[in-house]
């Protein structure tokens, strides 16, 4: 249990967000597991039981009051909307158009629903020239607080401010220049879809999740690394600050871009608690990092947690930060690494194959410890787990990164378009030629929650207890050494 206090003590921005995350999904959707969930909590934290029985039960009453459970299959009745997003979705009869709105109310003619997400479709979105709009129509339940507004008559009311129009013009002008500057369709849908967040073609989208490699269209924290990683080359010599504060405003215009999605606001906020904790000369560690982000969402948005984005989104990096220094160490073993003045020592050819050696290493070491805590979660949510994701995984972010760079840079130097279409179309080229001998899968035709229960919650908890561990024996060795 001592280990368990240590690494409370080093991350509380992540207890008090575990914390409160248990007692929001008990508000929301209340079952027996998440009961054992908060008891298991309770007994590894017992030295801060108090804090957890306050602390939980405030936002446990709070979730509760301001979100109601309500049960129902249909309704009809007039509903008042605030629009948030709109997105083009692809489906196998084309483009369609959805929103992402607010029902401020739903009121039928026995039944009244105040302050809930949900999403909106019409026929024609055309008719909508503002962002709040009163409509008739029907209201489908599909899970605890998750709906689906079908509208009929559309009335539209005085706008407010909004980024939602302004928004939705840019990435049409984004589309329609990819499209009318490339060679290939598809590969202009694909540097869309890295650009904006909008996966607008079928086909790409159902080869990605074929390989495993959905997460890559999503907009993510992959991303946005990515994208003020090579913006930070430009500063390398520059004020510090400055350079800081150039970044801030990047990712905050380029968030403002790509809009307000549960595995983007993620992305954004961890993103920028590092970068303004860089600013301030502020330390912290990754994992607190990540509790700092989960605790600002859940206090402007605790619905967020139920989506599945959301969920795949911080499961993902919570286990690459628990699991990865223990997975490197463990594949050390197999392919061991040098010391810089080892490594100085080596020929120009040996050198090229240690980097690539290590390089490698690293990936799989990722790819490995992603799937520690992700698998079980698939598994249970889509039944299947394609093996050609850990090939792919262990190369394709680099080459998908590349094409993200180079769409950036074609939209500001018209002579890179010819170039990255043709690059483009040879990476989308090895992923529709896969190797046939990696084409099988992981299947489970059900997995209970019960059982997810038994695989996963373990998982966690050991990846709190082997983080702990690791961070002991590196502050061990470093007062060795500096003693």
């Amino acid at each position: 249990m001592k280990v368990f206090e240590r690494f409370w003590d080093k991350n509380p921005a992540f207890f008090l967000s575990l914390n409160c995350l248990i007692s929001t999904y008990l508000a929301l959707s209340f079952n027996y597991l998440w009961v054992l969930i908060a008891l298991l909590f309770l007994v590894i934290a017992y030295k801060r039981g108090l804090l957890i029985l306050v602390l939980g039960g405030a936002t446990f009453f709070f979730v509760s009051f301001l979100y109601p459970t309500q049960n129902f299959e249909k309704k009809r009745g007039v509903a008042k909307i605030t629009i948030s997003e709109v997105q083009n979705v692809p489906t196998h009869y084309g483009k369609k158009t959805r929103a992402l709105v607010t029902l401020d109310h739903f009121s039928s003619d026995d039944f009244d629903l105040y302050n809930q997400k949900a999403y909106f479709y019409c026929k024609d979105f055309d008719e909508i020239k503002s962002n709040h709009i009163e409509s008739s129509g029907s209201l489908t339940q599909f899970a605890p607080h998750t709906y689906l507004f079908r509208a009929k008559e559309i009335k539209n009311l005085p706008s407010t401010f909004s980024l939602m129009k302004k928004r939705g013009e840019l990435k049409k002008r984004l589309y329609q220049k990819l499209h009318h500057k490339m060679q290939s369709h598809f590969s202009a849908d694909l540097i869309y879809a890295l650009l904006s967040g909008e996966v607008v073609n079928m086909q790409l989208r159902m080869l990605f999740n074929r390989l495993g490699l959905g997460h890559l269209l999503a907009i993510s924290g992959f991303h946005f690394s990515i994208v003020t990683g090579f913006l930070a080359l430009f500063f390398v010599r520059s004020n510090r600050r400055l350079a800081l504060i150039t970044l801030i405003s990047f990712a905050t215009l380029y968030f403002l871009f790509v809009g307000g999605f549960a595995s983007i606001k993620r992305a954004y906020l961890m993103l920028l608690v590092v970068l303004v904790g860089h600013f301030f000369s502020l330390r912290s560690s990754s994992i607190n990092t990540l509790g700092s982000c989960l605790l600002i969402l859940l206090i402007i948005d605790p619905i967020l947690t139920l989506s599945l984005g959301f969920q795949l989104s911080f499961l993902a990096t919570a286990s690459i930060l628990l699991y990865y220094s223990t997975v490197n160490n463990w594949l050390k073993k197999l392919l061991p690494s040098r010391s810089p003045r080892e490594a100085k020592e080596l020929s120009y050819i040996s050198l090229s194959g240690y980097l690539f050696v290590s390089l490698f290493r690293k990936a799989l070491a990722i790819n490995l410890s992603v799937y520690i805590l992700c698998l079980p979660y698939l598994l249970y949510l889509f039944h299947s787990f394609p093996f050609l994701s850990l090939y792919y995984n262990l190369f394709m972010p680099l080459l998908i990164a590349s094409i993200l760079i180079g769409g950036g840079l074609a939209l500001l130097i018209d002579p890179f378009f010819p170039i990255l279409s043709q690059y483009s179309d040879y990476i989308l080229s090895l992923l529709v030629h896969f190797p046939r001998y990696l084409d099988f899968s992981i299947t489970i035709y059900s997995m209970s929650k019960e059982l997810l229960f038994v695989l996963l919650v373990p998982l966690v908890v050991l990846g709190f207890y082997i983080c702990q561990k690791q961070r002991d024996k590196a502050l061990n060795s470093s007062q060795i050494i500096h003693n």
